[in-house]
């Protein structure tokens, strides 16, 4: 599946805003507020609700600080330990971080029937009093954009 990368510049995002699909507007416009929000609280710690009466399937989530967690906090499905995002981003190997990405990350959320995997984050630390800085690429927000576009 081909991926699309829209990039906004900050002049043209003050001239156009921003516009979803029209197929995504008109979906939008017909859940009810009820259905929008069991979207956006979720059906548990993981997953988001479905909407049956418009085919809208939950998507489930994983963490991954430092490999990708599954279900539970503790005692849950094994995973490969790998260095953290701001561990990774300080090799300054986009080729690595692309790899793991890819072949560990990408496959262990897909072997725990995740649609979505919660880190690395693209968070620029400007300061190191938030507790989940280590999740992001650091506060070099040039490396940052090039470690988050890899394919």
């Amino acid at each position: 599946m081909a991926q699309e990368t829209v990039v906004l510049r900050f002049q043209e995002a003050k001239t156009r805003p921003w516009r979803l699909p029209p197929a995504t507007e008109g979906l939008l416009e017909t859940l009810t507020l009820e259905e929008k929000y069991h979207l956006v609280a979720g059906k548990n710690i993981w997953e988001t609700c479905n909407v049956n009466r418009l085919s809208i399937r939950s998507l489930k989530t994983t963490d991954s600080p430092a490999g990708v967690c599954g279900v539970t906090w503790t005692d849950g499905a094994h995973t490969t330990f790998v260095p953290c995002g701001i561990s990774l981003a300080a090799t300054f190997n986009p080729e690595l971080v692309e790899k793991i990405g890819h072949h560990i990350l990408g496959a262990e959320t897909r072997s725990k029937n995740a649609h979505v995997l919660l880190a690395p984050t693209m968070d620029i630390s400007r300061t190191p009093l938030s507790g989940r800085k280590f999740k992001s690429f650091g506060e070099d927000p040039y490396l940052t954009g090039q470690l988050m576009i890899l394919k």
